[in-house]
């Protein structure tokens, strides 16, 4: 397992991602090592740089941006959002921005 920044209890500490649970906060921000994401997650602020080639096979990096980006008006739909704001697990993080 690799170790994640995980927001519980009002404050980040570093977690296993084999102790994560659903509904967990984590940080995907990209560092001197090789980021892979641990699970599928909702990308809830910044953008991301992830290689998907293992999942579809293309070798063309995706951006993924987070739901904050949606209008208020807008209710989240996986089958529709899912390529634009969804990391799945196994892709790598090649890159990563944090939100301003």
């Amino acid at each position: 397992p690799q170790t994640l920044q995980v927001f519980r209890d009002m404050k980040w500490d570093p977690l296993p991602s084999n102790l994560l649970v659903p509904g967990d906060v984590i940080s995907l921000q990209v560092s001197r090592h090789e980021l892979s994401s641990p699970c599928d997650a909702l990308l809830l602020h910044g953008t991301l740089i992830v290689d998907e080639a293992m999942l579809t096979g293309e070798s063309i990096p995706q951006h993924k941006e987070s739901v904050s980006n949606q209008s208020g008006e807008e209710v989240f739909s996986f089958e529709r959002d899912s390529k634009l704001n969804v990391v799945f697990s196994g892709t790598k993080v090649l890159q990563s921005e944090a939100a301003p």
